[in-house]
């Protein structure tokens, strides 16, 4: 990939909406995690009108990874983010969502 190709990557990476969370350590493995990040994909399937969710993570967040797995995402690709480094894409389409 060029040096002019990744600069357009990454502005349309930037331009994306993101969407996160951030647990303190106390509340780690009590599935509050899976419960809010459930919520915030049928929220986002349904007041949006997104048709996919993209997100990225470090290949060795193993919790995160369970995460996204329970919300149906699926491994996309790895992927050079220039402020973190290599991240691994995943993704889930509306149609696959299970947003009522």
């Amino acid at each position: 990939m060029s040096s002019a190709e990744r600069r357009i990557e990454t502005e349309r990476l930037l331009l994306r909406r993101w969407l996160g969370r951030r647990l303190p350590r106390a509340l780690w493995d009590a599935g509050d995690a899976t419960e809010a990040a459930i919520a915030s994909r049928d929220d986002v399937f349904q007041v949006t009108g997104y048709d996919r969710l993209i997100r990225p993570l470090h290949p060795g967040n193993i919790a995160s990874q369970r995460i996204m797995e329970k919300l149906g995402m699926r491994r996309v690709e790895y992927v050079d983010d220039p402020t973190i480094g290599v991240v691994l894409r995943r993704r889930l389409d509306r149609a696959a969502g299970k947003a009522a």
